[in-house]
Formats: structure tokens, C-alpha cells, sequence
């Protein structure tokens, strides 16, 4: 299940900024500023930091834009495909970071290489991205991502779906890559909906974070957005924060349907203790008409706001005590009204932060 991952970054690109006009790259960049809306961000060499490889062996310099077709710097069997790493440059930037081509004599420092492997997965997500339900594809670039690991040398690999979990190939792949590339760490994004036994196995391969991504936290809700029984994603996630071995990041998506259960995913996972909560957005406004003249959405919104505002006061100090904070997305934090003055004057600035891309 891909949740990790956002959509492509939605701009309406009007005809003048084709590909062929003179000053393109100078003209999207401006584009892209106004849209991200900020201008105090890290110019940087991204592609020679991270990278991102679809299941499709796409190489991308990272995972907001792998719906970019110009952004594609190549495939990962393409002959050369190093060399036209080094080479990438192209407009693109996000809330933290602008691209830069790379400057004479830079060397790449790969701290982190994000894989979506295959797309097999045993969930039925109703707003998958990737379109895992109804893959019927065969993956098999595992050879191709082990030269590549063996010569990026990447610090971190992150790894997701589909659903790793239940891809023996892939977890086969994993133990190999850590038997033969000492001080490599491997963290992965799962839907969690697993034998609660498996938390083992994931203790053991996986020494980085392990983001469980869950949609909607009452029964009903979890089976008819994802299409499997919650019981199994708490035990799984329960028995993993247990152990205390592995990085837990409880992550919640927030969708109409689960929105206003925001408030119970929080209450749960503060107790779970994991490393990080993580509460993002799927583009919950886009899915809605707020104009009604019953304002119903409006309604719906506002008091979910106040939920999770009269849970997280409830919980300040417990949050303080234990260093626990819950990242937002931005546009979660606009909806629940968590502003700065807000959090300021709530005593919240230091549990509540807003992500960063």
C-alpha cells in the first residue's frame, strides 16, 4: 500500500511554458514557486542525496514527483544510467528544497534511496495511487537494484509497495542486500495487516522506521476503505511498539470518510509510544463540496477540529513527558485550525509540527 508517497504536485501548466519555448526552465521554476507558495527553501543537488525507483524501474531524484514525465531521469537498466544521474537537471522544488544541477567536482552522498518494489499487496485501498489492486504485473528488477545499491552505497533504503510484507521475493532480497552491505539500514512503509508473529521478522530486517500506514480506525471504516479486519494492523503494530526494537511511525491518512476518526486513530497511537505520529492528507478538500447550504461538510470539519484540539490538551503532558510529537500536513493543520498562535497559546509547539516535504 503507497501512502508514504504523495500524487504528483497538481498544476494546471498553461500552454506558454511548453517544453520547447525559450526560457522554460526559468518560467516553470517561477510556476512552481507561486504553487509551493515558499521562498526560503535549500537549493540543492537533490538527485546526488536521494532517489526514488518506481516499480516500473523509473529513476526519479525523489518520490513527490514520480508523475512527472520530465522528471524521469531514466530507467535503472538503461546503460549509463549513472552518468545521466550525474548529468540530471530539470525546474522543481517543494517546500524544503529547490533542484540544482550539480556543480564541477560535487560528489554524490546518497543518504537515502526510497524503491517501490512490486505492487503486489493484500489490500483492495480504495484511493490507492499506484493502482496495486488490480496490478496484475510480475517484478523483477531485484538484480538490477542490487548493483545499483552496490555502487550508490546508499546510507538508508526505504522500501514499500504493494505490500512488502507479503512478498516473499522482495523479503528475500532484503536479507541478501544485509548480508552483503555492511552498515546498510532498511526501513519500510507497510499497511501492517499481517500475523502479529511477523513483527519478528520485522525487527530483524528492518533497523530504520517502519511507517504503518493505517485509513480510517473503526472497523467499518478500515474494511470499506482498505478492504481488511483493523484487529490485525492494531495487533501487528501493538506487539511491533512492544518490542521496542524497531522505529514505529504510526501514520494516519486522512481521507472524508476517516476524517472525522482522526481524533481515534490519535488517542490510540499516543498510547501505542511509537517513534513519530504522522497525520497526512489525501487531498481531503479535493474529495468534498464545502459549499453546501447546509454546510454540512463545514460542520463535519469543525467538529472533528475540536475532537482532536480537546484530545491533544488532554494529552499535553503525557506528549511533553515522553518527547512524543505528531507531525501534521499542511493542509490538515489549515482544517483542525492548529495555527501558530494557536499551538503557541495551547502550550502545543512543542508536541504538534507541521511536515515538510
Amino acid at each position: 500500500m503507497k501512502v508514504l508517497l504523495r500524487p504528483a504536485l497538481k498544476l494546471i501548466i498553461p500552454k506558454r511554458y511548453h517544453p520547447l519555448a525559450k526560457g522554460y526552465r526559468a518560467q516553470l521554476a517561477r510556476l512552481l514557486r507561486k504553487n509551493t507558495g515558499r521562498a526560503d527553501r535549500i537549493e540543492r543537488t537533490c538527485h546526488y542525496h536521494e532517489l526514488f525507483i518506481k516499480h516500473d524501474g523509473s529513476v526519479f531524484p525523489c518520490c513527490l514527483i514520480w508523475g512527472r514525465e520530465e522528471m524521469k531521469i531514466g530507467h535503472i537498466d538503461d546503460p549509463g544510467i549513472l552518468e545521466k544521474i550525474r548529468r540530471f537537471n530539470a525546474a522543481c522544488c517543494c517546500e524544503r528544497y529547490e533542484l540544482e544541477p550539480a556543480a564541477p567536482g560535487e560528489a554524490p552522498a546518497y543518504d537515502f534511496l526510497n524503491i517501490e518494489l512490486s505492487l503486489v499487496c493484500q489490500g483492495t485501498c480504495a484511493m490507492c495511487c499506484v493502482g496495486a489492486p488490480d496490478w496484475q504485473g510480475r517484478y523483477d528488477y531485484y538484480d538490477s537494484l542490487t548493483r545499483m545499491v552496490e555502487q550508490l552505497r546508499p546510507r538508508e533504503i526505504m522500501v514499500q509497495g504493494g505490500e512488502v510484507l507479503v512478498q516473499r521475493k522482495s523479503l528475500r532480497w532484503i536479507e541478501q542486500i544485509l548480508r552483503n552491505n555492511e552498515g546498510v539500514t532498511f526501513s519500510l512503509v507497510t499497511n501492517g495487516n499481517v500475523g502479529a508473529d511477523v513483527a519478528e521478522l520485522v525487527e530483524r530486517l528492518f533497523s530504520g522506521r517502519v511507517i504503518i500506514s493505517i485509513v480510517g480506525f473503526q472497523p467499518a471504516t478500515y474494511r470499506t476503505i482498505m478492504g481488511m479486519d483493523l484487529a490485525n494492523t492494531i495487533a501487528f503494530a501493538e506487539r511491533l511498539a512492544k518490542g521496542k526494537k524497531a522505529q514505529v511511525v504510526a501514520k494516519y491518512l486522512v481521507t472524508p470518510l476517516s476524517l472525522h476518526e482522526t481524533g481515534l486513530f490519535l488517542d490510540w497511537a499516543i498510547t501505542l509510544g511509537p517513534a513519530l505520529i504522522d497525520v497526512a492528507d489525501a487531498d481531503t478538500v479535493g474529495y468534498v463540496r464545502r459549499d453546501t447550504p447546509d454546510r454540512y461538510w463545514e460542520k463535519v470539519i469543525e467538529r472533528t477540529a475540536e475532537s482532536v484540539k480537546s484530545l491533544l490538551l488532554r494529552k499535553r503532558q503525557a506528549l511533553l513527558s515522553i518527547g512524543l510529537r505528531i507531525g501534521f500536513d499542511t493542509p490538515l493543520l489549515h482544517l483542525f485550525k492548529l495555527d501558530d498562535a494557536y499551538l503557541r497559546e495551547s502550550g502545543l509547539e512543542n508536541v504538534v509540527f507541521c511536515k515538510k516535504n
